[in-house]
Formats: structure tokens, C-alpha cells, sequence
């Protein structure tokens, strides 16, 4: 049985073109100002870039996974992306708790690894042909949470790094 080796070459293409347009992006941003002494750029472009390349390719990933190897119907591709932005929503108040009580970059760290390893086992569980519905909705949610995670811990992070009269041009 194929998996479409072109379909996933492409995701790894447009993710690829994906991650170089917001390294662009934020080395534009970060670039210029004096205030910029205070952290290390190349540090903060390098996690930035990573994490929305993680984000991009867990939200691809999984519908198209749930399309080419469970022939997934349109209701439970809505069911995918439900899960994914539902439990975001639902965590953010437990989540933005935990990220006012910790370290920020500790948060960063924690969520995109254990991103890391959800899609790693998801990798082995494909690998493995043990792949059901159910399983992708799980990773999906727990992708969402952890999404969401970073987020909060980023913006926060960002928000006590940069000064007050620049924080509006970094965060748009």
C-alpha cells in the first residue's frame, strides 16, 4: 500500500519554504535596534523557527494522515482540527496559570519537546501500522495543548525582553 511518497515530500517542501518566510520574518523584526543586546537573537530565530515548523507540520501532518491511510470522511477532518483548537482553548487557562508560575523559556522547552515526541511516536505508530482514528484525535488535542503552551509562553517571554515601545512591532 503507498502513502503517497509525493504528497509527503510536498509537506516537507511547503514546510521548508514556510520556515525560511519566518526566518525572514523575525530576523526583520529583531533587527536594528540597540535594545536587542539584552537577548540573543539567533537563539530566539532559531526556537522561533523550529516551533512554527513543528506547529505547521503536526496540523498537515495529521489530517493527511488520517486522509491517506484511514480514508478519513470530511466530518472526521472536522472532527481533527476540532480537537486541535478545542483543547487549546480549553487548556489556555490551566496553561497560562503554569506559564505566570514558571520559568518561560523552561515552558518553551518542555512544550516543543514534548511536541517532539508526540510526533515521534505518532512516526513509530505509523511505522508500525497500528494507526486508528481515535489515536489521531488524541495526538491532535495533545498537539493543540502543547501548540498553545509554547504560544503563551513565548508571548510572555517576549513581552518581559522587549521594551515597552517596541513590543507591539515584534508581536505583529
Amino acid at each position: 500500500e503507498c502513502y503517497c511518497f509525493d504528497s509527503v515530500l510536498s509537506i516537507f517542501d511547503a514546510g521548508w519554504r514556510h520556515f525560511s518566510l519566518q526566518v525572514a520574518r523575525l530576523r526583520r523584526s529583531f533587527c536594528g535596534k540597540s535594545s536587542l543586546r539584552s537577548f540573543d537573537v539567533p537563539r530566539v530565530l532559531a526556537a522561533e523557527g523550529i516551533s512554527n515548523f513543528g506547529s505547521m507540520l503536526s496540523r498537515l501532518a495529521i489530517p493527511w494522515l488520517a486522509a491517506l491511510t484511514l480514508q478519513a470522511t470530511p466530518l472526521q477532518m472536522a472532527a481533527l482540527l476540532v480537537a486541535d483548537v478545542v483543547s487549546a482553548a480549553f487548556a489556555s487557562l490551566w496553561l497560562g496559570a503554569w506559564v505566570d508560575r514558571s520559568g518561560k523559556r523552561k515552558v518553551m522547552l518542555i512544550t516543543d519537546a514534548a511536541r517532539f515526541v508526540l510526533l515521534a511516536f505518532l512516526a513509530a505508530v505509523v511505522w508500525f501500522e497500528l494507526v486508528s482514528f481515535a489515536l489521531l484525535v488524541v495526538v491532535a488535542a495533545a498537539s493543540g495543548v502543547l501548540t498553545m503552551g509554547f504560544e503563551l509562553a513565548r508571548s510572555a517571554w517576549m513581552a518581559q525582553r522587549v521594551p515597552l515601545d517596541e513590543l507591539m512591532r515584534r508581536n505583529s
